[in-house]
């Protein structure tokens, strides 16, 4: 019986070996982008010290690290000499069973639109290389002159800057391997006939600069074998270029090696299937994105910098020429939050330093900012944008400067700056002075004529009084023409560019005055990182009330009836743009004595009016005289209030033949009245507490 079971077991240990060797181990299958199913080798793995950028557009938009592995792998693959085991049987007869240039001139292109995923850093298998290429590409070989190349990679660039409306042109950017190049997106792309929607041929080529192949001087007569994929071999997206030189050269091929398993190879022969970080960890520098600025300076992009916008800002066609826009009150927060956060701090240059200028040298409630709208240039569309879309707006290469000045000189400042205005055609060069603001509040009153002084610069002048620009408030506190003000702007402004002579000349009275060494539109960037988030959000969707460009009001004297508490009064009203204005003292005098009574007094030394809820009124004369029409006199009043100690900067008012006529709704709701219109009998009904 023992030996029946020994013999048992023996057996039964057979049929499991024989059943376990005949029994297929499990695979994972994997339905590509054009429904193929294919079954992964999941004994894959490697493991990545970092993670690799694929997703989001990622490798659309500018070098990534995850284009730099997968083009050094294509390249790998061609100058090892592996390629040579995978030419198609009809090429190895024709004698084409290896590269045909010296290992210098072989370059790798992929697009990046066939770069879908991230690949986070950690153990990642064939699945996950699957999903960051859900194609079956395979390896191909194009035989082109370096002009050729040039003019690839010109027309693959040209949807360049990437954004959500050039996202698909964009898919045929080139990630490269064994070569540098440059793309100035300041020039536009030079389209020339339609080649497949969305992508033209290249009419000319000038946006693309190809600095190396090989480590040595790029040659355009030269011939380069580029590694690329059969996709692009056949004329994919842009590649018409691929497609040309492909059939003009027969010993350019497409191989059977599939693109995800050659990247295995290197992976796992070049790399012992560890991506090191201390060679992915970024971008690696093969392909800079360049803009020339208005000056002819070419100016190397950081293109990892990335925000998003949820709503559009405008600085195009003159937007920020003709009043405050949504874009200038981002930008001027910008440079105010880079002084009032002591960022600028780090900033100060080193004879700065020295002398002991080191931070800004007023409290943070006396530090406004002031940009012009000339230098605002381009829109910012909802949806992602990068620095490229930022040196459209500013093609300058300014730089943060601080000038002190007088509150007189900073009215004065802004009087010369909107001299241009109302904006016109003929007035558009003027209105580049015109600035947008953060910190503060003003007015311009376009129904007075600026009153010109002597020539600044052409189409500017210098102001002989100041008339039209009022200046509501600073920091939400009343306005000092006597205080000092850090005014944060740009070096050109300093330097007096434009109509600022003020700047100018306040700089050269204030030795802490000063030119950083901050580039403002790295600062603007700064301060979209540090204090958005990365994100505009809806507090910008319009222009926030800073700036109010006011031109000659409909003023009307009415004769309208009035109740005060039920009995019919008479006062001297009139109808500005449809709202009605009473006289401040009239309705002063009309409610002492009841529940909603106030003081009214002026100080003529701070031009302010003072009044105090509660306390009885006391007549000075003149009140609740109707008189003759003064309406052609009306002008916006300069004058501060002050409600029970508090400033007020948010009531409507005009100077009406010397006296201050408010919006009696806004004044009912500052001091506590009711307003009512009764329709019946065109009556304005005012009740007390």
């Amino acid at each position: 019986m023992k030996i029946m079971r020994k013999y048992l077991g023996i057996l039964l240990a057979v049929s499991m070996f024989f059943t376990l060797a005949v029994t297929p181990a499990s695979a994972a299958q994997f339905t590509d982008a054009h429904g193929n199913v294919i079954e992964l080798d999941d004994t894959l793995e490697a493991y990545a010290e970092t993670g690799l950028s694929g997703a989001n557009d990622a490798a659309r938009k500018h070098e990534t690290n995850l284009g730099d592995l997968w083009t050094d792998a294509l390249r790998w693959f061609a100058v090892s000499g592996k390629i040579n085991g995978y030419f198609e049987e009809d090429d190895v007869t024709a004698g084409n069973s290896k590269l045909a240039v010296d290992t210098e001139h072989v370059v790798a292109l992929w697009n990046g639109g066939n770069l879908r995923e991230d690949i986070p850093a950690g153990k990642f298998n064939a699945e996950t290389l699957a999903k960051v290429l859900p194609y079956p590409n395979t390896v191909a070989v194009v035989y082109m002159t370096g002009a050729q190349l040039r003019e690839a990679l010109e027309a693959a660039s040209q949807g360049l800057p990437y954004s959500e409306a050039a996202a698909a042109a964009c898919a045929s950017f080139m990630q490269v391997s064994g070569m540098k190049y440059t793309v100035d997106i300041s020039k536009p792309f030079d389209q020339g006939e339609v080649y497949k929607a969305p992508w033209y041929k290249a009419a000319s080529v000038q946006r693309v600069t190809i600095t190396e192949v090989g480590g040595k001087a790029f040659d355009e007569t030269a011939t380069y074998a580029v590694v690329t994929s059969n996709a692009n071999f056949n004329g994919m997206d842009s590649s018409y270029l691929f497609k040309e030189a492909a059939a003009a050269n027969d010993k350019s091929a497409i191989t059977k090696a599939v693109v995800r398993d050659v990247v295995w190879m290197y992976l796992d022969e070049e790399l012992d299937n560890i991506v090191k970080e201390d060679t992915y960890a970024k971008a690696q520098g093969r392909i800079k994105l360049l803009f020339t600025d208005a000056h002819g300076n070419v100016v190397e992009l950081d293109d990892s910098v990335e925000a998003y916008s949820a709503v559009k800002l405008s600085g195009a066609d003159d937007a920020a020429r003709k009043g405050e826009t949504n874009l200038g009150d981002l930008w001027t927060d910008a440079l105010r939050w880079f002084a009032a956060s002591g960022t600028i701090n780090g900033y100060f240059e080193e004879d700065d330093v020295t002398a002991g200028n080191t931070a800004i040298a007023v409290d943070a409630d006396h530090i406004v900012a002031l940009w012009n709208g000339g230098n605002l240039r381009a829109d910012i569309d909802a949806g992602s944008f990068g620095a490229a879309e930022l040196a459209e707006v500013l093609p300058y290469p300014n730089k943060v400067a601080v000038v002190y000045m007088t509150g007189a000189q900073l009215r004065e400042a802004l009087e010369v700056a909107a001299q241009g205005l109302p904006y016109s055609e003929a007035t558009a060069a003027a209105c580049a002075s015109f600035m947008q603001v953060s910190g503060m509040k003003y007015t311009v009153d376009t129904a007075k004529a600026f009153d010109k002084g002597e020539e600044y610069k052409a189409p500017w002048y210098k102001a002989a009084s100041v008339q039209r620009v009022i200046i509501t408030e600073v920091d939400g506190k009343a306005f000092d023409e006597a205080a000092t003000y850090a005014v944060i702007t740009s070096n050109a402004n300093f330097n007096g560019m434009d109509s600022s002579y003020v700047f100018k000349a306040a700089a050269e009275t204030n030795d802490k005055s000063t030119i950083t060494s901050a580039v403002v539109r790295d600062v603007v960037w700064m301060y979209l990182k540090e204090t958005l988030a990365g994100a505009v959000g809806e507090s910008y969707a319009a222009p926030q009330g800073r700036v109010t460009v006011a031109g000659k009001a409909a003023v009307v004297l009415t004769r309208q009836n009035l109740t005060v508490n039920g009995e019919a009064q008479t006062a001297e009203i009139y109808n500005i743009d449809g709202s009605n204005y009473f006289k401040l003292r009239d309705m002063a005098a009309l409610l002492s004595g009841t529940g909603s009574q106030f003081s009214v007094d002026y100080d003529a030394a701070s031009n302010t009016i003072a009044v105090k809820t509660g306390e009885a009124y006391t007549d000075v004369g003149g009140e609740l005289a109707t008189g003759t029409d003064k309406s052609a006199t009306a002008v916006r009043s300069a004058q501060k209030l002050i409600i029970d100690g508090a400033p007020v900067t948010d009531l409507t008012a005009f100077n009406i033949g010397g006296n201050n006529f408010f919006k009696l709704r806004e004044l009912g709701e500052k001091l506590g009245f009711g307003v009512d219109y009764d329709q019946a009998s065109n009556t304005m009904v005012v009740t007390s507490k």
